[in-house]
């Protein structure tokens, strides 16, 4: 079975067809008189998909991962501690998810503004329906790419993880961390230097 980070990168970029396939339906209803009005602003706000709605989407489709992703964090911890006094019914992680949600729907609205430059660009030129549809399949096209929707997915997972991990020993008293790297020739010299400084408080950033 596939992990969360590759499923999660799957199901962010059937998230982007479905909203390209919105944002295509979206300007079929647009005039050739209309597509020629070089963007007023206006009607081009009409023209595009809603990002509220679609950005409570996407955190809809991403949720389930934030939730799988702590819940297996939590119980390697407790292993790892022999139990902690923490879950994912924790207001904290309420107010992280919570946190996380208001991102995920400014990636939307960034999306949004994009998909708005280039038409207006589009329109500004005189372009036909036809190819300012095909500027919105460009842009989201390159949205979907891989490298794209993985960087996503692994951000939204590690997040997830170690945002459990952070509350998960904050519950359990924990103190202090320390960076224990594979002692290969494949460690970054920066991690060498981690593992050398031995123990450091709680929540202490490794990157």
């Amino acid at each position: 079975a596939r992990g969360p980070e590759k499923r999660l990168q799957a199901g962010v970029k059937r998230y982007f067809f479905d909203l390209r396939k919105e944002q295509l339906d979206k300007l079929k209803a647009l005039s050739a008189k209309a597509a020629r009005a070089e963007g007023d602003p206006e009607e081009l706000g009409a023209l595009l998909f809603d990002s509220d709605e679609w950005g409570a989407d996407l955190a809809k489709r991403i949720r389930p991962f934030w939730t799988e992703v702590g819940e297996a964090t939590v119980e390697d911890l407790e292993k790892e501690l022999g139990g902690v006094a923490f879950n994912l019914n924790d207001p904290r992680w309420q107010e992280f998810l919570d946190e996380k949600e208001i991102l995920v729907v400014g990636i939307t609205e960034r999306i949004r503004e994009n998909i708005r430059g280039t038409l207006q660009q589009g329109m500004a030129a005189g372009e036909n329906v036809t190819q300012l549809q095909e500027r919105v399949r460009v842009a989201f096209n390159g949205l979907a790419q891989p490298y794209r929707t993985l960087r996503i997915a692994r951000t939204e997972v590690s997040s997830a993880g170690n945002n459990a991990r952070f509350l998960g020993m904050e519950s359990a008293s924990v103190q202090t961390v320390q960076w224990v790297d594979s002692n290969d020739d494949r460690v970054r010299a920066s991690h060498q230097d981690y593992e050398a400084a031995g123990p450091q408080p709680i929540g202490t950033d490794f990157t």
